[in-house]
């Protein structure tokens, strides 16, 4: 048998490309300075090291990239790319005692851990270069004529030299700024070439050798055109032009944070993408869906569950469930949502306007929290767990077609319900066995707030105990009071239902005949007193006045527990026995009926389905400003409303009191006039079509963004997107049949090297999903099922989850802290960001991944079994993997090296050769 491992390395010496070098995209990395750093920098550093500072300390100046490059007294704050050797670093993490800011309190360490993750990519900041003077006051006049924020022109279509040239007007457009630049058009792709390319840009998928076949052999003029209209149709489209979407809309199927909670209704919004995407949903409506689709008239159940599904997009983003602070977590929330909607649908950084002015658009911070309120008026959150203090996203129920069974499993379940619930009074291991002489129950309290009942913990008196679920502290209060026989001194019992997540200091105040007294109560140690009941002393009472307890949540940090008072006189103790029960009886009767009840609540909810959606808060409200951001710091309340700057001064936009402004909000960003949705969104649809977008940062249409390369052309696609009732499959359409998308992409000249002016195509790295189909689809493998759940066999946390499936990658699960090898390896999008631009690397770690892979081995072992079945032809290795022929010279080598194989190792053989294709530079590229 020949040295394989020398074989292999010969026919991949051959066989494979030279690399090419292609730059990384910057959006994430500004995404993710505009996410962490720039609010931490806010918050932290800017009083003492910012222009706005009253007075600047060791002449640092952290509100511009020209300030830590320059640095202050010790040198330059950081060295990109170089976290250890950077002195912020040193500094805050108090290394040097000397030197520790900020002076009056660490950092997090997440906060450092954030601070290093930036520096190490770079420390990308898209601030200005040069340290200057904040602009005292924004001027939105001046603000509108930046070219984004001006509305589309229809501009006349322009006049080109060669005539013959253009197939339509996108074509007049490239042309005409080429000739202008004295540059000529390469030649067209070969059409095997072309075939490869719509087939990977509208399907994610390669042609099969039949279908090139078919192409090849059909010379009519509308050959391209019917290819077009047949891949546009196939459910193929919606798959790989939804996860496009998907990459803007942040999806995942957990919340990313702390431990990583897996969204088990996650995959419908996937799915509602994908037949959005598939029906040519108007654009228009799709965005109106995603702001406020709870909100939007319908005509049918079916309608108003798509139109929630849809709504789902508000909830979607990477958020830190475990957060105990509530109202930070809910502004998290809000910041989020205005940051991602921002880039989505308008292309600009809103959320540098929430600490202060923008620093380079037309966007004061009062813009920024008249959305806000809008968001604050919303309801984004579910109920949690009370007992570990974590919170959930919010979901609600769909209609559904099941009502009749569904009644009758709600009414078995009820029963069953009633049942557990009247024997768990009786069994002496869930309720007191005996009562203090004089008691009174929660039922009877005056409560004060929101108390939510529970009988998670053993040991209560009555149906159940309450707790404040460690919120609204300082705002909920529960008054017992009791009419006592005779004037005499009395001891006072508190129930409550020990535990962990308890308040260690709970306020319990005595109203008595003397006064009153407030004893803070210990509720994480277990009451001594008649099983659930704790004393907090003895005090004198008078019949004439009822007697008051107030047990309230105020300066408290964990859970208080309202449960039942007891009076017990002194002299008497009496108390009040009840009779004795079999518990072990009784406990195994709970036990089955349990049972009874968590199997017929799973029925249920199979027959009850759910879905991520935000819903209307009761009490909407303006909010107010959060000066330099911070949460409890409150400026002044700001009337809900849009983007000044991209809003007709002349237009009466108001939102009505009762509204939170969502559906207001949702109609003005899907409005034709807005000057700025219609053109990001053809922007990313040619982006994906020819490789880089008119605008080259798709997510910023700012100052800090690039100017587009033709912007007639970019108003042509605008409104010709809202003229075809903003149809994302007739953009497509009208693009795939330019000549412009139809070139080849060698170059003819050394000018224009970035390719702005369209001259040739864009040679395009296949994205990782697009590898990993294709390697199953050859294979043999890809498993056909579309749609539906797609997390199998998981607990709570997305942690060490087992990715085991031959679906489509779309419907693969889809976390933020775990990922599928080949999916980190080719740069697939952060879920925790909007990526409209994924980074496209080329590194020699991808090639040594593909030729070591044990999934592109067991893929090439199962497409060399096809090939020797099939005849074992060369010509079929590279017609089913790289869309081709093989040249001579690749003929001859590649038929050498399979010679060297003896009868008995053919399979191995062809193994290897398959392998070597799937890492060659031609299968991942598009030409």
């Amino acid at each position: 048998m020949p040295p394989l491992a020398n074989s292999f390395r010969k026919a991949a010496k051959t066989l494979f490309a030279t690399s090419l070098v292609l730059p990384a995209g910057a959006d994430e990395g500004i995404n993710y300075f505009e996410t962490h750093i720039r609010p931490l920098f806010a918050k932290h550093c800017y009083e003492c090291h910012s222009e706005g500072a009253k007075k600047l300390k060791a002449n640092l100046y952290l509100d511009s990239r020209a300030g830590w490059e320059t640095g202050g007294d010790s040198g330059p704050a950081l060295i990109p790319g170089k976290p250890d050797e950077s002195l912020i670093i040193e500094v805050t993490s108090h290394l040097n005692s000397d030197l520790q800011m900020p002076p009056d309190e660490k950092l997090s360490d997440d906060k450092i851990e954030k601070l290093r993750t930036w520096i190490t990519m770079g420390a990308p900041d898209p601030r200005d270069g040069v340290v200057k003077k904040s602009r005292s006051k924004i001027d939105l006049e001046k603000g509108r004529q930046f070219w984004a924020f001006k509305p589309p022109v229809a501009h006349p279509t322009p006049k080109v030299e060669d005539a013959t040239w253009p197939r339509n007007d996108i074509d007049r457009f490239v042309l005409a700024r080429l000739e202008s630049e004295k540059l000529t058009p390469t030649k067209d792709a070969k059409r095997q070439t072309l075939l490869r390319r719509i087939y990977y840009d509208l399907i994610g998928l390669p042609p099969s050798p039949e279908e090139l076949k078919n192409f090849l052999a059909d010379q009519s003029p509308k050959a391209f055109e019917k290819v077009v209209d047949d891949l546009l149709a196939r459910p193929d489209f919606g798959e790989r032009w939804g996860r496009h979407w998907l990459d803007v809309a942040r999806f995942a199927e957990s919340s990313g944070g702390g431990r990583s909670m897996i969204f088990p209704h996650a995959w419908r919004f996937r799915d509602y993408i994908i037949k959005s995407f598939n029906e040519d949903k108007p654009f228009d409506q799709l965005v109106r869906e995603h702001l406020a689709g709870d909100l939007l008239p319908h005509e049918s159940p079916e309608r108003r569950n798509e139109q929630l599904v849809g709504s789902g997009y508000l909830v979607l983003g990477a958020m830190n469930y475990e957060l105990q602070d509530q109202e930070r977590l809910r502004m998290e929330f809000v910041d989020e949502q205005i940051d991602t909607m921002g880039r989505t649908f308008l292309g600009m950084t809103l959320g540098c306007a929430r600490c202060h002015d923008h620093k380079f658009d037309p966007i004061p911070t009062t813009d920024y929290y008249a959305l806000a309120g809008i968001f604050q008026s919303t309801e984004s959150m579910g109920e949690g767990s009370a007992a570990s203090g974590v919170s959930s996203v919010a979901t609600v129920k769909l209609e559904t077609s099941n009502l009749p069974e569904l009644k009758k499993h709600r009414a078995e379940l009820a029963s069953l319900q009633k049942q557990i619930t009247q024997l768990k009074k009786k069994s002496p291991g869930n309720s007191s066995t005996t009562l203090p002489e004089i008691t009174i129950d929660s039922d009877k309290a005056k409560l004060t707030g929101i108390w939510k009942p529970s009988t998670h913990t053993a040991n209560w008196v009555g149906e159940n105990y309450l707790h404040d679920n460690n919120q609204g502290k300082g705002e909920k209060a529960a008054e017992f009071t009791a009419a006592l026989p005779e004037s005499r001194d009395y001891e006072v019992l508190i129930s409550y239902s020990s535990g962990s997540g308890r308040s260690k200091k709970a306020p319990v105040t005595i109203f008595h005949a003397e006064g009153e007294t407030t004893i803070l109560l210990d509720q994480t140690k277990p009451p001594t007193h008649h099983e659930s009941f704790a004393s907090v002393g003895s005090f004198s009472f008078s019949k004439d006045q009822p007697a008051r307890i107030v047990i309230s949540n105020k300066g408290t940090t964990s859970h208080v527990i309202v449960d039942a008072v007891g009076f017990v006189g002194p002299d008497t103790g009496k108390k009040v026995e009840k009779p004795k029960i079999d518990r072990a009886a009784i406990n195994a009767e709970i036990k089955a009926l349990e049972k009874q009840h968590k199997d017929l609540d799973s029925k249920i909810k199979k027959l009850e389905p759910m879905t991520m959606a935000p819903r209307e808060s009761k009490n909407p409200a303006d909010g107010h400003v959060h000066i330099r951001g911070l949460v409890r710091n409150k400026g002044p309340k700001i009337p809900r409303g849009f983007i000044s700057v991209a809003t007709d001064p002349r237009a009466a936009l108001k939102i009505p009191a009762k509204s939170s402004g969502r559906l207001e909000l949702a109609h003005w960003v899907a409005d034709g006039n807005n000057p700025l949705t219609s053109r990001v969104m053809v922007n990313r649809i040619w982006k994906h079509l020819l490789g880089e977008g008119l605008v080259r940062t798709p997510d910023n249409f700012g100052e800090t963004g690039e100017l587009p390369s033709h912007p007639e052309l970019l108003d042509y696609l605008a409104l010709n997107f809202t003229d075809s009732n903003w149809s994302v499959k007739t953009i497509i359409r009208e693009i795939a049949l330019s000549r412009t998308y139809q070139l080849s992409s060698l170059s003819q000249s050394d000018q224009d090297p970035e390719n702005r002016l369209l001259a040739r195509a864009n040679r395009k790295r296949l994205e990782a999903e697009c590898i990993r189909d294709t390697a199953l689809l050859v294979s043999g493998k890809l498993d056909p099922n579309r749609s539906g759940p797609t997390i199998k066999k998981a607990g709570k946390y997305d942690l060490n989850y087992k990715f085991n499936t031959s679906r489509k990658s779309i419907y693969t699960p889809w976390f933020r802290n775990s990922m599928i090898d080949l999916f980190e390896v080719f740069d697939a999008p952060n879920p925790n960001l909007v990526v409209g631009k994924r980074t496209t690397s080329n590194i020699p770690t991808q090639s040594l991944f593909l030729m070591n892979s044990p999934f592109i081995r067991e893929q090439s072992i199962l497409t060399a079994k096809q090939l020797i079945g099939k005849g074992a032809k060369i010509e079929d290795a590279y017609l089913i993997l790289l869309g081709r022929r093989p040249s001579t010279s690749e003929q001859a080598t590649t038929s050498d090296f399979l010679s060297q194989f003896p009868p008995d190792q053919q399979e191995e053989a062809w193994t290897q050769l398959c392998q070597t294709l799937f890492s060659c530079v031609d299968f991942r590229f598009l030409d």
